[in-house]
């Protein structure tokens, strides 16, 4: 029952700690089929009751924010009670939900949702609004992450796309979602099912989307810097003044990486109703706002070798498919707003005769090789990046009170 499976969770945080256990889910569609006819076996209490739910969720809340731990907890998860009458909320609105099982929701510090295309008259732009939406009537006034996100294959409960389209815009679904302040899509599932899955339902062979996906992780992966959820920042990001022509028929994200690149993703996102391909391409021109030194244009669908390489741009105009996912990436020109590089300035560095640690304004400084001139003798220091604007400067050469050091990048 739920309270077996609570202490199991419970058991894996205490055994495993925080290093491996970032967010917790609270019960998973309890209000299904299955478990409610489980729930019907046990005289008391009715353990798949979405009431009794509500207090399992709310015992894992407690249980997450007591004796020193700070786990977060997601909110419970639904599958069923979409009916007119509730407005197609399911049993998301804990008061009225479509299986007549009112209940008061448990704490939670981020609303979940099972987001799912089923239809072709639905986008996953359209979809993402609509169950971020519900899963804020449980959960009002917190993050939601998209816990299970998905196209429905087969006709009867699906669209049956091509396994192309259904990658793409799983993709498309992915940067939607980021957009909107979502703090987690998770695809479901591996393998095909009932919904598109990245591999087929063997198990063996990649589709697409398994495709497109690893195409956009190792383009947006970054060489060092990087960290996980739940795990400090390594760098500030700076600012883009970017902008764009086409506002209308063309979304975009701006993103940035640890090493300094800016990334623009800019998508057309159209009508899922199964001819995408044949749609008119847009165009959108994008104004950097700056000149960067080069600048790399990736389609997700077609792999990870750049389309197009600029070099000294500040504008680029896009040719858009409909569904695709195109990733620019720009490289700053030297001296230029790289927020995890020294920047050009001069600095009170402090006290180089003892390895001491120095606060260099409110840049964030990556590790490398500063040069100055400490009273009348050049020579160099090694800088590590400590985290929080701090860095440790050691290597100094020479003794005594270092001066104005003038820094370039």
């Amino acid at each position: 029952d739920q309270r077996n499976d609570l202490s199991y969770a419970e058991s894996i945080y205490t055994t495993y700690g925080s290093g491996l256990v970032y967010v917790l889910g609270g019960p998973n569609e309890e209000d299904a089929d299955y478990p409610q006819g489980v729930g019907t076996n046990h005289v008391y209490p009715p353990y798949a009751t979405l009431p009794d739910s509500a207090l399992v969720q709310g015992q894992l809340y407690t249980w997450a924010h007591s004796a020193g731990r700070n786990v977060k907890v997601n909110q419970m998860d639904f599958g069923a009670g979409w009916t007119s009458t509730n407005n197609w909320q399911g049993d998301y609105n804990p008061s009225n939900t479509g299986i007549n099982q009112n209940y008061t929701p448990g704490g939670a510090d981020i609303g979940s949702a099972h987001t799912y295309i089923s239809n072709g008259s639905q986008t996953e732009l359209t979809v993402l609004n609509i169950m971020r939406a519900n899963a804020l009537l449980t959960t009002p006034g917190k993050p939601v992450a998209h816990t299970e996100a998905g196209i429905y294959k087969n006709t009867g409960q699906g669209i049956n796309y091509l396994p192309t389209v259904a990658g793409a815009m799983t993709v498309v679904g992915a940067f939607d979602s980021a957009a909107a302040g979502d703090v987690g899509y998770l695809v479901y599932g591996l393998q095909d099912d009932d919904t598109y899955g990245f591999y087929d339902s063997t198990d063996t062979n990649p589709n697409p989307m398994a495709t497109y996906y690893h195409n956009m992780t190792t383009i947006l992966a970054s060489t060092s810097g990087t960290y996980g959820p739940g795990q400090p920042p390594t760098f500030t990001p700076g600012s883009l003044n970017v902008t764009y022509s086409n506002t209308t028929t063309a979304a975009h994200l701006l993103m940035q990486k640890p090493t300094g690149e800016y990334v623009i993703a800019d998508w057309h996102e159209v009508l899922m109703d199964g001819t995408q391909t044949s749609q008119t391409r847009v165009t959108d021109t994008i104004t950097f706002g700056q000149t960067f030194a080069t600048v790399k244009v990736y389609d997700v669908e077609i792999g990870t070798t750049p389309i197009a390489t600029l070099s000294n741009v500040s504008s680029y105009t896009l040719t858009l498919n409909p569904c695709d996912m195109y990733l620019l990436v720009g490289t700053p020109a030297a001296g230029g707003p790289v927020t995890d590089l020294i920047p050009d300035g001069t600095y009170i560095i402090g006290n180089r005769s003892n390895g001491n640690i120095a606060s260099m304004a409110t840049a964030n400084i990556g590790a490398g090789i500063i040069q100055g001139q400490p009273g009348s003798l050049d020579t160099t220091w090694t800088v590590n990046n400590l985290g929080n604007n701090v860095v440790k400067i050691t290597n100094v050469g020479v003794g005594g009170v270092m001066g104005c050091v003038s820094v370039g990048v």
